[in-house]
């Protein structure tokens, strides 16, 4: 929590008002991390990698 929390203090001071990451389906416990966090699922696709299900999140850093 502390890394994310110092990620989107760094991107803020930057100037970006929103972080987007993607979670594979199968991390369950990832998407529930994020979620907790803030995060919210805005799509659902393929990784570009290995195609694998992967799951879009956004939170605005207000």
């Amino acid at each position: 929590r502390a890394v994310a929390a110092a990620a989107e203090a760094r991107l803020r001071a930057r100037g970006d008002r929103t972080v987007w990451l993607g979670v594979l389906e199968a991390n369950t416990e990832a998407f529930a991390f994020w979620t907790a966090l803030g995060y919210e699922e805005t799509d659902r696709r393929p990784d570009v990698a290995k195609g694998r299900p992967t799951i879009v999140m956004r939170k605005a850093l207000t």
